[in-house]
């Protein structure tokens, strides 16, 4: 038995080898370790050991919008113990609850057929976590739509039903049927471009009904995603062909027309025949390339334009090209391949745009980083510390929230990326929600890098770059809720198995302050926990002044001096020096640097700026300094 399952494996891994330089593209960009997957011509899938689906995409795209699909049967999640794989076909074997259950998918052109074998079974549920900006539902007894940003799925089976739930789609079937004695469910996933292709394709609708899709100045907008509804209900949604012209397969008595996803279009009107999307006039990189999710071989750049086009990066030094051909304002692309501890210079393209990134990977033992946060307010602020980091050539920014204003407008991202321009060129980030990105998908869109959990699985996060475990949690999620006794899990875990010399954690809100009238936002169970898991260092932003306190060998920070208006708690009368201050500066724009070296980490607390009651002056001061060392 224990040969069988071996030889499965290795054949697994050997089948999925063919596929493994595919990246996936969307707000969940990740992939199983395994790579145990299915792939033809057309669609490729890939799925956990446990049995669940974690990807599914288009060939031609690789976009990929649903974070996972869990398999539940009546009451019990499906959980995998082994697995066969053929060249269209993988089985799981396992049990939901008490009963033995086998799961067959298999893989015809763009349809993916799950038929579940369980003795005992009335019903099955599909968990889908769908994984991109507010996906179109269409939802109709026996079939459920799903359009994303670039492709969309169509889930199949007689007299199903489903629900949106809790940030899931529920999908429930009670179709039974009974097969080699055993009650069989038999389940199909389509996938395509659009709903309109599944419409066409895979129900063969008659209805046609014909446009074109055009600027106000009569030029066709090729590749443009409309939405069809009838009387407010959406009834489909098709793509532009290369000319412009669109074809819609669904019936509409009072047709109106919506564009999907890209915000920078809108529908204007519909005159006759043409669907008229106002464009944006404006010109240049409305988010200017930078870099995110840092590691010793990877790297993902990401921009956003005024004017959906494709865009490439071009490794200089290699002269390999990573494309991406999706027509959209927003590309995320991850340059692979690269050597650890190595320079690169990346030429990054988008229409007639074109920019330069310098970058260096992971992999060297000694480095440096930099801690900065509270960007959100005075711009003119955030560029002149911006600027001072950038000459500091870290190896990569940590930002402890607060990032823009208010994070479901985009015009305030696009102020932050304009200002941070010359230090996103040389310098990848790692950030943490704040109060103030009010959990908004553009977050979520701007940063992809590892995997962790919660919302898009980038709610909280680690990474571990040479001996330093980073770890990244979100404080806006309330104590007493699932939400929080999720992550409160992940993060004890994470820690218990960790073998880093150095721990640092970093999220917005603070557990201690000096300055009066602050609530502290202590939370007992995360610092029994970094008492317990040795957490050398804690950083933190919400209130915008710089202090640092030593608390059962815990090293806390607050540094909130990247451009938000400043607080001056600190210099009032009524203060209360808490036990274990170190230190305390207001009035400051600054950041921290930190230098890992063999011995230890040195971190230097620097200012580049002073606001003092109307007064705002320039200064290159050394507000503090501190040592980790182990």
């Amino acid at each position: 038995m224990k040969k069988w399952f071996v030889t499965l494996v290795i054949l697994a891994m050997v089948f999925s080898s063919a596929f493994a330089v595919y990246q996936f593209k969307g707000m969940c960009p990740y992939s199983s370790e395994k790579n145990l997957s299915l792939k033809n011509q057309d669609i490729i899938i890939e799925f956990s050991e446990n049995g669940s689906i974690e990807n599914i995409a288009m060939i031609s795209s690789m976009f990929d919008a649903v974070g996972s699909v869990e398999i539940m049967i009546d009451k019990y999640l499906f959980e995998a113990n082994s697995f066969e794989v053929s060249r269209d076909r993988i089985t799981f074997y396992g049990q939901a609850g008490n009963s033995q259950t086998r799961i067959e998918f298999s893989l015809l052109n763009n349809v993916i057929n799950m038929k579940i074998f369980n003795s005992t079974m009335r019903m099955v549920k599909l968990l889908i976590t769908p994984c991109d900006f507010h996906p179109v539902f269409i939802r109709n007894r026996g079939k459920t739509f799903i359009q994303a940003r670039h492709v969309a799925y169509a889930f199949y089976s007689p007299g199903s039903v489903s629900m949106y739930i809790a940030g899931k789609l529920v999908f429930v079937t009670r179709d039974v049927k009974n097969e080699e004695g055993n009650k069989v469910v038999s389940i199909d996933i389509v996938v395509d471009k659009d709903i309109d292709s599944i419409l066409a394709n895979y129900e063969n609708v008659s209805e046609v009904i014909e446009y074109r899709v055009e600027d106000k100045m009569g030029n066709s907008l090729p590749y443009s995603k409309i939405v069809l509804q009838d009387n407010g209900k959406v009834v489909d949604v098709s793509t532009s062909d290369k000319e412009g012209n669109i074809i819609f397969h669904a019936a509409a008595d009072k047709p109106e027309f919506s564009h999907l996803y890209i915000d920078e279009l809108y529908v204007s009107k519909v005159e006759g025949n043409k669907i008229i999307v106002s464009t944006s006039r404006s010109k240049g990189f409305r988010w200017p390339p930078y870099m995110s999710g840092l590691t010793d071989h990877s790297v993902y750049v990401n921009l956003r334009l005024y004017s959906p086009d494709k865009a490439y990066v071009k490794v200089l030094e290699t002269g390999e090209i990573c494309t991406d051909d999706l027509v959209d304002t927003f590309h995320s692309i991850k340059v692979d391949g690269l050597k650890p501890n190595a320079e690169y210079t990346l030429l990054v393209k988008a229409g007639t745009l074109e920019e330069k990134l310098h970058v260096k990977t992971t992999g060297a033992k000694e480095f440096k980083f930099i801690v900065y946060g509270d960007t959100r307010t005075n711009i003119d602020w955030h560029k002149i510390v911006a600027d001072e980091m950038a000459k500091e050539k870290a190896l990569f920014l940590i930002h402890t929230g607060d990032i823009v204003e208010s994070g479901d407008r985009l015009g305030d991202w696009d102020n932050y990326f304009q200002s941070a321009r010359n230090l996103f060129a040389v310098t990848p980030m790692f950030p943490t929600l704040g109060n103030h990105e009010r959990n908004s998908e553009w977050y979520y869109q701007a940063f992809p890098g590892p995997k962790g959990g919660g919302d898009f699985y980038r709610r909280w996060y680690s990474y571990r770059v040479g001996e330093i475990l980073f770890i990244v949690l979100d404080s806006d999620v309330a104590p007493g809720t699932g939400l929080y006794k999720t992550q409160l899990e992940w993060l004890k875990s994470i820690l218990e198995n960790s073998d880093a010399k150095y721990r640092i954690v970093y999220f917005h809100h603070p557990f201690f302050t000096n300055s009066p009238n602050r609530e502290p936002n202590l939370r007992e169970d995360w610092k029994e926990l970094f008492e317990k898991y040795h957490v050398d260092a804690v950083f933190n932003g919400h209130i915008h002044h710089y202090e640092r306190f030593l608390i059962n060998g815990v090293t806390y920070v607050t540094t909130g001096g990247g451009g938000a208006p400043l607080g001056y708690g600190l210099l009032s009368k009524d203060r209360k020096y808490l036990p274990g201050t170190m230190a305390g500066h207001a009035g400051y724009i600054h950041y921290i640097v930190a230098q890992v070296k063999d011995d230890g980490i040195y971190f230097t607390v620097k200012a580049v700026a002073k606001y003092d009651w109307g007064k705002f002056e320039r200064v290159d001061e050394i507000l503090d300094s501190f040592v980790i060392k182990k």
